[in-house]
């Protein structure tokens, strides 16, 4: 039987040793077929990864999407010194997660010992069935079988590139018993098992970070649905959803009270040259682990995230142009595990630099679970943004309202929390920005003065989608008993409009918002106050001019009433 071929060509060595070649990795092509009589004995020793050998670093070689890496492999005479540790332990590198290319699959370097006692009566091989990304992607990427000594198969199931390798012990087991009935376990991917024997040894190399230890059926049922909202089926880890390349050179640029931002390029999710933002929450744990001394997200709330930032950025939400300022998202997923090292050094190198507030995320254990959203850079945000001159704030006053317009009308929506730091802005080649709310027969094209607003953030935002109403309880005193700036002020404004009922809708609270953004660009901007003969003055006068009428004697109800009645924008 040919269990395995490759492809090689003479390479000159320049000085290496006889017994040793040069070759890519990837250019390995496996060919693994496993019949009725098992594999042969040197079927372990043939998969076997060959071993690095001395401290050289391996050699990069640029690719397209990624880079991989060249490393000298010797002949199969080496196979017994030990293999170097993978770069993730225990962990087997799964590929169903939405990837742009299809990387290679990781083989156990050596077998398990899956049994301490081979005379128990019944041992359980458990074997995760994966389907390819392209091909079955409409089926579950898992399928859970058990196979006792007295119910084996000859056959295990042939998957497409996606296969678990049986260890010698295993196979031996196999050729003792002739009978087989296959009897699907699970019918998802959250690897649960009702068998509580002791005997039970999973061969999938799963991390224990993919076992959710579910605090009652309740919650099991609520991460479902989070996963179903999300298109996954099972919990990721960072390094499964990431990838390897995803978490090299990230860098912090931001934190919120529930959250760390940080910053890279996701090959497995855009191109190589787009950089993305990765934030990350922690999430589902209540009070038993605090994050930042307060309670972390319920899952209810963070679904009601995900929902609102799919629609205003996912490739299946609003049509694009009636989402203007909102950033594109290009994927969102549910992991769980410690927080990886390399993000770590990168908390730690913002906290020397700016004294981060939040707790450093090293606490967290196994069990976390995290909600990553991968989405567009959209820049710097208000807060630090360094304006150039009050055309550039009337511009980017003006994008925003128009943004929220958009919103407003086509998903009844509020933001209920845009403060400075919800706020990005980059910097933009393109003249104009169009906004159109076809409804209302408007079509605007906004002069950019070389900047781009984007709203972020919709932890405690409302929308309507259909006859879903998707909104949060604010039942925290903490937002509406907080002093020293006009944000908490508004809390208590939105709190009286909605008379507590924050399931209803209340459009103006978008008002409360701009007036804000208002103030904030008159008073904390730091812009110097122009005389009238100069050419700044009037964009200085809108904005001036906007602040005191949106509240004035009731003021606007809505942002579309407001960008719809205000000539401030039209300048």
């Amino acid at each position: 039987m040919h269990l395995l071929g490759t492809q090689t060509k003479t390479i000159k060595t320049y000085g290496k040793k006889t017994n040793e070649r040069v070759i890519p990795v990837n250019k390995l092509n496996d060919e693994i077929n496993i019949s009725a009589a098992g594999a042969p004995k040197s079927f372990d020793l043939l998969l076997r990864e060959p071993s690095r050998h001395g401290s050289k670093k391996p050699k990069k070689v640029f690719t397209k999407d990624f880079t991989k890496t060249k490393f000298f492999t010797s002949s199969a005479k080496s196979f017994n010194t030990p293999p170097r540790a993978p770069i993730v332990e225990n962990t087997y590198v799964d590929r169903s997660t939405p990837t742009k290319t299809n990387h290679r699959i990781r083989i156990p370097l050596t077998p398990k010992n899956l049994s301490k006692n081979r005379n128990e009566k019944h041992e359980i091989l458990r074997v995760s069935v994966y389907p390819s990304p392209t091909k079955d992607q409409n089926k579950s990427p898992s399928t859970l079988f058990n196979y006792t000594k007295e119910n084996s198969p000859h056959v295990v199931p042939e998957i497409d590139h996606r296969i678990e390798f049986l260890s010698k012990e295993i196979q031996e087991i196999q050729l003792e018993n002739s009978k087989s009935n296959l009897k699907p376990q699970c019918k998802n991917d959250i690897y649960k098992s009702n068998n509580t024997s002791d005997t039970e040894v999973p061969v999938k190399t799963i991390s224990k970070i993919e076992r959710p230890l579910y605090n009652n059926k309740s919650q099991e049922s609520e991460i479902m649905e989070l996963l179903t909202i999300c298109e996954q089926t099972r919990i990721y880890s960072f390094q499964e959803f990431l990838g390897l390349d995803g978490m090299k050179n990230v860098i912090k640029i931001g934190e919120a009270s529930f959250s760390e931002v940080f910053a890279g390029y996701a090959p497995k999710f855009t191109s190589i040259k787009t950089k993305c933002v990765f934030k990350i929450v922690p999430f589902g744990r209540g009070s038993e682990v605090l994050i930042n001394g307060e309670q972390q997200c319920s899952i209810k709330d963070i679904s009601q995230e995900i929902k609102i930032t799919r629609e205003l950025g996912g490739r299946t939400g609003l049509d694009p142009l009636l989402r203007v300022g909102f950033l594109k998202l290009y994927s969102v997923s549910i992991c769980r595990g410690k927080y990886p090292i390399e993000l770590l050094d990168e908390w730690d190198r913002w906290d020397s630099e700016f004294n981060s507030e939040n707790d450093r995320p090293d606490y967290f254990d196994a069990k976390q679970l995290y909600v990553i959203f991968v989405v567009e850079h959209g820049g710097i945000s208000l807060e630090d943004f360094k304006l150039k001159n009050w055309e550039q704030a009337w511009s980017l006053l003006t994008q925003v309202g128009w943004a929220l317009a958009q919103a407003e009308q086509s998903l009844k929506f509020e933001h209920r929390d845009l403060h400075w730091g919800n706020i990005t802005i980059k910097p933009t080649k393109n003249k104009v920005v169009t906004y159109e709310l076809p409804s209302a027969e408007i079509n605007v094209k906004v002069p950019t003065c070389g900047i781009r607003a984007f709203i972020i953030d919709y932890t405690l935002s409302r929308m309507q989608r259909g006859d879903e109403i998707i909104h949060v309880d604010m039942l925290d005193e903490g937002y509406f008993t907080a002093q020293g700036d006009y944000q908490f002020d508004i809390y208590r404004m939105m709190r009286e409009e909605t008379k507590g009922n924050w399931k209803s809708f209340c459009p103006k609270t978008n008002v409360f918002w701009l007036h804000y953004l208002a103030d904030k660009l008159l008073t904390s901007k730091k812009l110097p106050k122009p005389r009238k003969t100069n050419e700044q003055y009037r964009y200085f006068d809108a904005i001036t001019r906007f602040k005191k009428r949106a509240l004035h004697k009731g003021g606007y109800r809505s942002a579309i009433d407001a960008m719809k009645n205000d000539d401030f924008w039209q300048i």
